[in-house]
């Protein structure tokens, strides 16, 4: 049986990221550098939340077992 509901920390990383960020700059907080430092606070800080708080914000999906 194939595992497909494993966790990947890539794809909820740049979607959070990229969400974060256009409300930033919806909110007009762009920073000093014309928003590329508010980019990489907010990627950075949405991989660390991807690599150690996403499983207790979104447990694990439980499949029940099929017998085929």
């Amino acid at each position: 049986m194939r595992d497909s509901w494993t966790i990947s920390a890539v794809f909820p990383t740049s979607v959070i990221a990229l969400g974060l960020l256009a409300i930033f700059l919806q909110l007009n907080v762009t920073g000093f550098y014309n928003g590329w430092d508010v980019a990489v606070i907010v990627g950075v800080f949405s991989a660390f939340f991807s690599r150690y708080l996403l499983e207790d914000v979104f447990p694990k999906f439980e499949m029940e077992e099929s017998y085929e």
